[in-house]
């Protein structure tokens, strides 16, 4: 019996750990996005303003059928379900997973002491395509099950939202300034 039970306790973990893992992925995403629906809101405001300022606003919002025409267009922007920021923010990921790699065939190249132009030019292309397979593979793409995440995550609290949110932060800075670091790394290598 008490076997069983053993069994029955490993089981339950490894159904655990892909919703964990998931869910985990869902909230990097879930940061990245947030941060690029602020960046949209940034970049699309003296936009807007411009077209409040000549009146094209009045004139959009009449033909659409909206009354604030420049709200619509960044909740079409910033949905979770369909919108650009979403779609922004997995490329996002897919160049932070494309550094990733990078610094490991750098960090290659400097212990098999391989010429630049050479390995590390295929390895750039071997690295590009793996992280687009990366990036493409953990990407949300059940809408139910991220859409889900995403809802459970604007409830967390203003603490937890903020941690979450340094934390993909640091990961994206760390792996930028690992990838930076590992290329000065393999250049002084090539000239000594």
């Amino acid at each position: 019996m008490a076997e069983y039970n053993k069994d029955l306790v490993i089981r339950k973990f490894k159904q655990k750990l892909p919703n964990e893992s998931r869910r985990k992925v869902n909230l990097f995403y879930y940061n990245i996005f947030k941060f690029e629906c602020f960046t949209q809101y940034l970049i699309a405001y003296p936009i807007f303003l411009v077209v409040r300022i000549t009146g094209l606003g009045n004139l959009l919002a009449k033909r659409s059928g909206k009354e604030n025409w420049d709200e619509y267009i960044i909740s079409v922007l910033n949905s979770p379900k369909f919108g650009v920021s979403l779609h922004i923010a997995g490329l996002q990921v897919g160049i932070l997973s494309m550094l990733l790699l990078l610094t490991l065939l750098n960090v290659v190249c400097v212990l098999l002491q391989v010429d630049l132009h050479t390995f590390w030019y295929y390895g750039m292309i071997v690295a590009a395509i793996l992280a687009t397979v990366i990036s493409y593979y953990v990407a949300p793409s059940d809408h139910k099950k991220y859409l889900g995440d995403f809802k459970q995550f604007e409830l967390m609290s203003k603490y937890e939202k903020r941690k979450s949110a340094l934390l993909t932060f640091v990961i994206a800075i760390g792996i930028l300034s690992i990838f930076i670091g590992s290329f000065i790394f393999y250049l002084r290598s090539l000239v000594h």
